[in-house]
């Protein structure tokens, strides 16, 4: 690279100014200011395998949903690979080039999904939903949800002992004659386990008993049962289902033994106003609700319960009955939120409006079991939970901006009674995240967009400063400028961190950085700056690269269309069809002295392109005294016999072409040199840039 510190005007002496090291945009200073190096304004070009500014590939549309798209997420089962996309309120399957719709209904909002033992979970911000390689459907009424055990050793009443009086109220005869309310005790004998968690995500719990037959049996259960809610009774050592039945609120079980027929001597149990036998008997099982009692009960017929004599064990329970119980407010907790994620073996969820900085994580393994006790209230509600990074052993916390510490750690510990404690330690304040989509792991570096740029996390110990570090500050000045900027999404894909907003892209380079303090965490990366990607999602998988738009449509990156020789094809150089503009720009360069005139000489200045089937270049010099006039333009393409263009036809077989500008330019103060190719279906490839020019008069 040529330097200049000191010009002496001489009208016999030409000057050469090369370029021959590249590497990405620089849009934090003036033009003028830009070295050599960098771009003040290059646009759709990535790094090479050495360093060198190409175009990057294009992207086509794939199919077209009806709704805007709001998620894409790869599952990979053991039996069942395919890909989900989250369009409009539908849920969509795609496998082998087919779409099928799983689900509707469900909120049009921007999704987020994490696939975990078995099951890919997705949160839209009104509902939990899990897909597990057939079915989608909401978590509170998946068939594996989790029941908890709310009451143990309960046992069941026989009905010559009991009625139920004016369909609302359990009451017991006793030998004198008189009747009393049944007290709890009573109602509910057996015990409530130690630590009773319920279920957040569904009412469904168990109650089990412990029960030998004999006669008509009523099963108390310690809560109501939800209409329109399963009822299923089971063998605990066998597992085998004694009955499963819908209960659909309908049947109002009025068991009740008349004081009438008390005095009178009538030893008889009426069942909805009918006497109970086996005549008029025409099921085994009936469920009800008792108004007075508040709770649920189950009556099996002798028989049913004859069963128990088998499986019973003295002191042992041999029956649970699992039923459903809603309470008010707890599937919201989970189906308000926004954000998951995944720490030691248990899913996380946050991004709940009504609790910002309340987080709730499942049990161990099973993400469809969130107990109501497994909740952290992550510093003050006036800043919201983010998102989440791993940091080595450690799930970091990201919070907006606030009052708040804006970075929590959370760490993982197991107790010698077999529990487990994540404790939180606080970190840092002042550089919130701002956007719930734009946090990720770039290659082990844990990036997440703020109001000051991407940052980095690059220790533990956040209580320090310097454990967090930018990562772009060659592009703030433009990226910090866009509307929506909450709006963006990131992902990593083939070594490149995509960050997507208003329809442009941030392309940072893991492969290139640099180390401004000679230091190993304050690097920086190399950023290029891509047009036309109409992102509202992303999705990498597989070295492939996806997005999803506000229109609807499904878009692929081209890098897959690739020849016999694994080169890619000349059509994979457009979008959609349309031309890419691929641009690099020189610096604004006044050679030393913006006070001297200079003149670029007509020979010997010119362009080195790298070959491809269908290539060429638009030449722009552009000085202190104009916006720039095209110099010349040319094609640079190589003979291929499976792509020949008999409009650009060529026998040039050379991996490099030199393209001369042929062009004199007089009495400029400062140049800038613009290479440009704006041809659909055109690979573009810069690998250097020569300019020869003389001085001429000082300005007065």
């Amino acid at each position: 690279m040529a330097k200049i510190s000191k010009i002496t005007p001489s009208p016999n002496t030409v000057y050469t100014k090369k370029y021959e090291t590249f590497r990405g945009v620089d849009f934090s200073r003036d033009a003028s200011m830009v070295d050599d190096i960098h771009s003040p304004d290059a646009k759709n070009l990535i790094s090479d395998t050495d360093g060198f500014p190409e175009k990057r590939v294009g992207w086509r549309t794939l199919k077209t949903l009806d709704g805007r798209i709001n998620g894409i997420y790869s599952f990979d089962g053991d039996t069942q690979q395919c890909t989900l996309i989250h369009s409009g309120d539908k849920m969509y399957k795609y496998k082998d080039g087919e779409f099928t719709c799983l689900i509707e209904g469900i909120a049009d909002s921007r999704s987020m999904g994490k696939y975990f033992k078995g099951k890919l979970c997705i949160l839209t911000g009104n509902e939990y939903l899990v897909f597990d390689g057939e079915t989608c459907e909401r978590a509170s009424g998946s068939s594996a949800v989790y029941a908890p055990i709310t009451h143990t050793g309960r046992e069941a009443m026989q009905l010559d002992r009991m009625y139920l009086y004016d369909s609302s109220v359990f009451q017991r005869w006793n030998t004198s004659g008189t009747f009393k309310h049944a007290n709890n005790e009573d109602v509910y004998p057996g015990a409530v386990p130690e630590t009773v968690s319920l279920n957040l995500i569904s009412g469904k719990r168990r109650n089990t008993f412990c029960q030998e037959g004999g006669g008509y049996l009523l099963f108390a259960l310690d809560s109501t049962i939800e209409a329109g809610s399963r009822v299923t009774m089971r063998c605990i050592s066998t597992g085998e289902e004694m009955f499963s039945v819908i209960y659909d609120g309908s049947i109002n079980t009025q068991l009740y033994r008349t004081e009438d027929a008390e005095k009178e001597g009538v030893n008889t149990n009426y069942f909805n106003h009918v006497p109970i036998s086996a005549s008029n008997l025409l099921v085994d099982v009936k469920i009800g609700n008792s108004k007075y009692n508040n709770c649920g009960y189950v009556i099996c017929s002798p028989n049913f319960n004859n069963l128990t004599d088998y499986y019973f064990t003295p002191g042992v329970d041999n029956f649970s009955i699992e039923f459903s119980h809603k309470i008010d407010g707890y599937e919201e907790y989970i189906n308000k939120c926004t954000v998951l994620d995944v720490f030691e073996n248990r899913v996380f969820f946050s991004g709940n409006p009504d609790f910002p900085h309340t987080d709730w994580y499942s049990g161990v393994n099973d993400p469809l079991f969130v107990p109501d006790i497994n909740y952290t209230e992550i510093g003050m509600d006036s800043s919201r939970i983010m998102g989440y990074l791993r940091t080595g052993s450690e799930q970091a916390i990201l919070k907006s901006d606030g009052e708040d510490a804006t970075i929590y750690m959370r760490s993982y510990s197991a107790l010698s009674d077999g529990s487990v404690i994540f404790p939180i330690k606080q970190g840092t304040s002042g550089i919130g995240a701002i956007a719930p989509h734009a946090i990720c792991s770039f290659l082990d570096d844990p990036l997440y967009l703020t109001r000051n740029g991407v940052y980095a996390i690059c220790s533990q110990d956040i209580s320090n400063e310097r454990a967090l570090n930018i990562r772009s500050t060659k592009i703030n000045k433009k990226l910090l400028r866009e509307n929506n900027i909450s709006d963006a999404v990131m992902c990593e894909w083939n070594g490149y961190l995509i960050l997507c907003v208003n329809g442009v892209a941030y392309v940072a380079d893991a492969a290139q950085k640099q180390y401004p303090f000679n230091k190993t965490n304050t690097f920086e990366y190399e950023w290029y700056y891509w047009t036309n990607i109409p992102a509202r999602v992303l999705y990498s998988n597989g070295g492939e690269l996806y997005f999803g738009t506000d229109d609807g449509r499904i878009c692929m990156f081209n890098n897959d269309l690739v020849n016999s020789r694994g080169e890619l094809k000349s059509e994979a150089y457009s979008d959609d069809g349309e031309a890419i503009v691929a641009e690099w720009a020189t610096n604004l360069s006044s050679d030393g002295s913006f006070m001297q005139e200079k003149t670029l000489v007509k020979t010997g200045s010119g362009v080195l392109l790298k070959s491809y089937n269908r290539s060429g270049v638009s030449v722009i010099v552009r000085t202190d005294r104009d916006f720039g006039r095209e110099v010349t333009e040319r094609s640079a393409g190589i003979f291929n016999f499976e792509d020949i263009d008999f409009s650009e036809f060529t026998f040039n077989t050379a991996p490099y072409s030199v393209i001369p500008f042929n062009s004199k330019v007089k009495k400029y103060s400062a140049i800038q040199i613009i290479c440009r190719n704006d041809k659909p279906n055109h690979a573009f490839g810069i690998g250097g840039i020569v300019r020869r020019y003389f001085l001429g008069k000082t300005k007065k």
